[in-house]
């Protein structure tokens, strides 16, 4: 605990440290001060200048040149573009909580383009969020990546979805906030998102995908709690509209095999049951649970083991 308390003071005199002494570049000369400087450039030569550097893939020296414009003219109509392509330079050094970070700040402007380019950059980076990537502690550089992002992922895919509410990437942003969702084990959600999916993108190749996702939700949630039909129910609904939908879709056999999956499962714990209280010497409860899958569940494979226990049962009691 110790340990942890002397790490954290360390991280907030680092942090006190860094807003004491600001260090400002100069670009073109090279000079490297811990003093405050005084730029010696108009905005519209730190902006040319950058965008010499992000061409050349120099981004340390583009960041420099935006860092400028934004540190010391705040107020000049060029900053909103040197917040931008402070972002850009973020983005293509594979740096996606810092391009983010910038790019939120350059959202909050008046004068910000919601491009379908700055989306597609946005959309790389919650799904580089979604696949594990972390963030920095307080999202400065030199801090270690040790933050969680997924809540920042899920943030994104809805401001997509919202930008781009008929168009392909706004389908792309909604299937991978569903995936998600999953991982984080929020079902509910996540059947929310897919089951929208379906309805707002009903002819986008990502629909019958979301069915086939919906299915193995339910699955997930009949193997948790196997004595809840529910969900077998529930599955059989997608079944339904995944075939209205998708009539000659290969994925609809996709959906079919997990319903029967969990037919199965279901129908297994009643052949279960049914043999627990065989041994339990009660046959007349035994005799509802093998009739109840024999009745529910006529394709199980566990059928003919029902009607072997009931006639044993039977013979027995005769």
């Amino acid at each position: 605990m110790k340990s942890v308390l002397q790490f954290v003071v360390l991280l907030l005199l680092l942090c006190s440290g860094c807003h004491a002494r600001p260090i400002s570049f100069e670009p073109f000369s090279g000079k490297l001060s811990p003093q405050k400087f005084v730029p010696k450039h108009s905005p519209e030569e730190y902006i040319l200048e950058g965008k010499n550097y992000l061409e050349r893939q120099s981004y340390r020296k583009a960041l420099l040149c935006f860092g400028m414009v934004t540190h010391h003219f705040p107020k000049d109509p060029l900053y909103t573009e040197a917040l931008y392509l402070t972002g850009v330079c973020y983005f293509k050094n594979g740096q996606p909580d810092l391009a983010e970070k910038a790019f939120a700040t350059y959202m909050q402007l008046p004068e910000a383009n919601y491009s379908e380019e700055l989306f597609l950059m946005k959309y790389s980076i919650a799904k580089s969020f979604t696949q594990g990537k972390r963030k920095r502690v307080f999202l400065l550089e030199g801090f270690p990546k040790l933050a969680n992002a997924d809540a920042d992922a899920l943030r994104i895919y809805d401001e997509i979805l919202t930008a781009f509410p008929n168009k392909d990437l706004g389908a792309q942003a909604l299937y991978l906030k569903g995936d998600l969702l999953v991982i984080k084990k929020d079902f509910s959600e996540a059947i929310k998102t897919f089951k929208k999916l379906t309805l707002q993108f009903a002819p986008h190749s990502l629909s019958p995908k979301s069915f086939v996702r919906l299915s193995e939700i339910y699955l997930m949630q009949a193997q948790k709690e196997p004595h809840n039909v529910q969900y077998l129910n529930l599955a059989k609904i997608n079944e339904e509209a995944i075939k209205k939908q998708h009539p000659n879709h290969p994925l609809t056999h996709v959906v079919s095999s997990n319903v029967r999956s969990m037919c199965e499962r279901y129908a297994s714990g009643l052949y279960a049951t049914g043999r627990f209280y065989e041994k339990k010497k009660k046959p007349h409860a035994a005799s509802i649970y093998y009739t109840t899958a024999i009745d529910n569940y006529p394709e199980s494979s566990l059928v003919a083991k029902c009607h072997k226990r009931l006639n044993r049962i039977a013979k027995h009691s005769s």
